[in-house]
Parts: structure tokens; sequence; C-alpha cells
């Protein structure tokens, strides 16, 4: 009989890098006396037929967990900014549940003066920025309120953003512009918006375009292809020059180059609740044309 849950999540797993279904958390199983298991499909791929089911402890580690989705390829991690609608991406207490508190030797103190910690780990090529509540000496123990995984990026000394979630009992404190000011401020690292982004996102990013020393500015991801001078001779030409020359005309500036795009700064265009660069519209109307609108945050302050 096929396995099937509606609010199942999804995880990569510390200690082998493998992508699980997490199905359930339960206090009490039949074949121990531990508390605290979570039921996970180690091979998601044969769909809800149960044939990887496995029993966990609930304090196995995680580099990441994220809201299920049918497509579990190894390289489709969810991003953060296409406009995502709010109940696409749950987080909150559904995410940070399977969330165990780092270790306390890596606890800092909360820049803001709060009584919350944060505190960074690096698991690999992607980074993990938590803020924790760490509870009371013998009675209470931490708790992960908030979460910021960071994908690596071909970008000089650049990060992006994976995925971000707040605790809702911690919402409206400001904690997700703290954990994009961790970035920017102690690691000393750009950050980049993921590729696509719910209303919190969105909101959190025109929140720290306000943040004196905090520049925000959109970056188009261009095709390299779409430059290629091979194609000289041919009747792409034509449409690499409008390209090319609507570019500078918008007042595009060049940032940096990798194996398959060249990225481009541009002024972003403030709305009621999000960000965009002011390029985008132009060049969506170009023949042919397909680019990624991103956004970068930069540390200008002292």
């Amino acid at each position: 009989e096929a396995f099937v849950t509606e609010d199942a999540m999804m995880g990569k797993l510390e200690d082998s890098g493998k992508i699980v279904r997490i199905l359930k958390k339960a206090h009490t199983v039949p074949f121990s006396d531990e508390k605290n298991w979570l039921l996970i499909d180690t091979d998601p791929a044969k769909g809800n037929k149960g044939l990887g089911l496995k029993w966990v402890p609930a304090d196995t580690r995680f580099t990441w967990v994220r809201p299920y989705r049918d497509s579990m390829e190894e390289g489709s991690d969810l991003q953060e900014i296409v406009t995502m609608p709010a109940d696409q991406f749950a987080g909150g207490k559904d995410m940070l549940d399977y969330m165990p508190p780092p270790s306390k030797k890596r606890f800092r103190p909360l820049p803001g003066g709060t009584d919350l910690m944060y505190a960074i780990e690096t698991m690999g090529p992607e980074t993990r920025v938590q803020i924790v509540d760490p509870g009371m000496p013998g009675i209470t123990r931490p708790v992960v309120v908030a979460v910021l995984n960071l994908d690596p990026s071909s970008l000089p000394n650049t990060v992006q953003v994976g995925s971000i979630t707040v605790d809702e009992d911690y919402r409206g404190r400001g904690l997700a512009k703290s954990l994009y000011g961790i970035v920017l401020t102690i690691m000393r690292k750009n950050l980049v918006s993921g590729d696509s982004q719910t209303p919190g996102g969105r909101r959190n990013w025109l929140s720290l375009a306000t943040i004196p020393g905090v520049e925000v500015r959109g970056l188009v991801r261009i095709p390299n292809q779409i430059f290629d001078v091979e194609r000289t001779a041919t009747v792409w030409r034509k449409y690499a020059d409008r390209t090319m020359d609507q570019i500078m005309e918008l007042g595009g500036q060049f940032y940096s180059k990798d194996g398959n795009s060249t990225y481009w700064l541009f002024d972003v265009v403030p709305g009621k609740t999000s960000l965009k660069p002011a390029v985008q519209n132009a060049l969506s109307r170009l023949y042919g044309y397909e680019s990624d609108n991103l956004l970068l945050a930069t540390w200008t302050g002292a």
C-alpha cells in the first residue's frame, strides 16, 4: 500500500549528503524505548511506494530541510526570487522542527542587544546561518528560531540565498533582516537573491535596501551565447548587437563573467512590496532573449 502524506518535507542528510523525504515525526515507536523519531524515505525517486521507509532519531542532523516537491534531483534545491505564492513555501515551525540547534561553542550574541544568539555552520559548499533562542539554563533547551541556507555562487566573494524562514512565534522582530546582515557585515560576503521569492522574501529585500551601508542593485544574468563571436556572420548577430546596445542605453555596468553567463548591474526600482531591476521589462522585449533577473546586496559601510 502506498504511504501518502500531504505535509512531508525533504532534507539533505549531513553525514551522507543524501536527499531524503521526511514523512513524519513520532514521540514514541514500538521497537525502542528511546523517544523522538523521524520516519524518512531514503528512496523518494520511487514515489509513494514506501520502499525506502526508515526510522531515524529526531536529532539526526540535516544540511537543509525544505517543503517536499515531487522533483527530487540532487541539484533541484528550492531557490529563494520568479514570484512564489505564500502557500508554496510553508517554512516556520514545519521546517525548523527538523533542525537540531548548533553546538553551543558556535553561539555568538546576535547584534542589536537581544537575548538571542546566532551561529554559522559550513557544510561542504553550503553554509547555514541560524538564530537560536538559548533558553533558560536548566529549564528549557536551545531552539533554532530562524535559519538562512546559503548556496555557493560563481561570483567572487558571493553566496546565494537558498531558503530562509523564521519561526511564527518570532516573526515581526526583524530576524530575516538580521540573517542577511550577518552575511553582509560579519561574514563579509556579497549576497545574491535566489531565483524565486515569496511575498515575505520580497519584503525582506525591500527592507534590506533601506539599511545604511547596504547597497542593493539589480543583477541580470545573460547567457554567454548571446555574445558568442562565432555567430558574427549569422542572423543571430543583429539580436546580439541589439541586446548590447540596450544594455548600454539602460546604464548597465559589467560586473563579472563565468563559464556560462555574463553578469550586469542595474539600478533597482522600488515598489510597494518588492525591488526589481530597472532593466527587467525592457530587456524581456528583445526577440529570443532570456535572462535571469536577480538582486545583489553588498556592504559598503565601515
